[in-house]
C-alpha cells in the first residue's frame, strides 16, 4: 500500500511509518498530560475502575478482578492498591467466609477526591475530542479499534 500526503516517508512502507510517526507523537504530547495533584494516571485509573465497577453491576471487588480489567499483573495490582490504601483512598476488607479474599473500596476520601481529579482529567480530554467533533471522535475510536485488532490478528499469525 502506498500513501502520499503527510507522512514524512513516500516509500514502500509510508503508512506504517506514518503510523508509527503519530503513535510517537501522541505518546509525547500523552506524557505530558497528568491530572491534577496528588494523582498520576494510574492512580486514576485505578480508582476510577474500582469506582465504575462498583456502581455498574459489581457488589465486591478483589485485586484478581482489577488485574483482569485493568490487563495488569496481580503484583502490580496489589502494589498500587497499598500506596492507595498508604493514602487513604481505598480499603481493604476480608470476606468473612473465605478469608483468602480480599476485597477493595473507595473511602469517601477517595471517592471525593478521585471523583474531582478524574472529572478534571477527563473533562480536558472531552475539550480536546471535541475540537475535533463528534464525527471524527467516533471514527477515531472506531479506528483505533479496528487498527489493535488488526494488529493483535497479524501477532497471531506470526506466532
Amino acid at each position: 500500500m502506498h500513501f502520499k500526503g503527510i507522512y514524512s516517508y513516500s516509500g514502500e512502507y509510508a503508512a506504517a511509518v506514518g503510523l508509527f510517526e503519530q503513535m510517537d507523537k501522541l505518546r509525547r504530547v500523552w506524557a505530558g498530560f497528568h491530572p491534577m495533584p496528588p494523582f498520576k494516571r494510574s492512580d486514576l485509573a485505578m480508582l476510577g475502575t474500582i469506582d465504575r465497577m462498583l456502581n455498574h453491576g459489581e457488589k465486591k471487588v478483589t485485586v484478581s478482578m482489577l488485574a483482569r480489567q485493568l490487563q495488569q499483573s496481580m503484583p502490580g495490582v496489589s502494589q498500587k492498591i497499598t500506596l492507595l490504601e498508604e493514602k487513604g483512598y481505598v480499603k481493604r476488607e476480608g470476606d468473612k467466609a473465605d478469608r483468602r479474599v480480599i476485597y477493595i473500596e473507595l473511602t469517601n476520601k477517595g471517592k471525593e477526591v478521585a471523583h474531582a481529579s478524574l472529572g478534571e482529567f477527563l473533562g480536558r480530554i472531552e475539550s480536546a475530542l471535541n475540537m475535533m467533533g463528534e464525527e471524527k471522535t467516533n471514527q477515531l475510536l472506531a479506528l483505533m479499534q479496528e487498527l489493535s485488532t488488526a494488529i493483535e490478528t497479524v501477532q497471531q499469525q506470526n506466532k
